[in-house]
């Protein structure tokens, strides 16, 4: 069978790969979808973070956010990983094909740390590319079996019985609604944030109170995050992804 450039099987027929699957973030579409299973999965939590936390998808444009496609690579000759349904395009007509920074620095920086971080090095931005630019487009540059190790590790923690109390109560692991997601950063709420940690058990074992309350995420929030982090297992990057959140949710954090 056909691959496309990261080694993915593809194919003009999507259900000789598994199908295609809505990928649909805050009613917006990145039409026609994403491959099924994991990598729906992977682009759900990755999209959503970019919308929240570097740039909103835009509402009522919904023809210049793009799933798969079967089509060659527009700047080399070879297959695009669209063509097996694991790249996206976000927002294209604001980050054409070929333009450098159509993000600012301070977006490009959160990009590079979302790819990096949270998300493993397993997804690549276009606007690292060394030829041609590509700032619209995120393909995944991991293995099947990485991708779907990672969904799991996230899903884990639905099911863990092993883990520090309370986080022991977490209810058995399904595939439905995934409520962390929609958790706002952390950054977006430091004081919420800041009185969470402050009353929480583990605290005293972390860090001390962080004190006084400020409606900013400095050097004592950043810090207190990481413990937390580090404390259930995740790398302590201060980055709250999606593996972060669900964490923060399951220890009572809404945001």
């Amino acid at each position: 069978m056909l691959t496309s450039y990261n080694g993915w099987t593809a194919s003009a027929t999507w259900s000789q790969i598994g199908g295609i699957k809505p990928l649909v973030i805050r009613g917006e579409p990145y039409a026609p979808g994403v491959r099924a299973g994991d990598v729906h999965f992977f682009f759900s939590c990755l999209m959503g973070d970019i919308d929240k936390l570097v740039e909103p998808i835009d509402e009522g444009h919904p023809a210049d956010d793009w799933g798969a496609s079967f089509r060659q690579n527009r700047n080399s000759n070879n297959l695009s990983c669209h063509a097996s349904g694991t790249a996206v395009d976000h927002n294209a007509t604001q980050h054409p094909n070929g333009k450098r920074n159509t993000f600012t620095p301070t977006q490009a920086k959160k990009i590079r740390e979302l790819c990096k971080g949270a998300y493993r090095g397993l997804v690549r931005w276009g606007g690292d590319f060394t030829g041609t630019p590509d700032e619209m487009h995120f393909e995944i540059i991991g293995t099947p079996g990485q991708i779907k190790q990672w969904c799991a590790e996230l899903l884990a923690f639905a099911s863990r019985q092993s883990a520090p109390p309370p986080v022991a109560n977490i209810p058995a692991a399904n595939l439905g609604p995934q409520p962390w997601l929609m958790l706002p950063p952390v950054r977006s709420r430091p004081e919420s944030f800041q009185r969470w940690y402050n009353a929480y058990p583990f605290r005293p074992a972390l860090l001390p109170v962080i004190s006084p309350l400020a409606n900013n995420f400095g050097p004592k929030s950043e810090d207190a995050l990481k413990k937390m982090q580090a404390r259930y297992g995740l790398v302590a990057d201060g980055i709250d992804g999606p593996l972060t959140k669900k964490v923060l949710w399951d220890l009572g954090w809404r945001g």
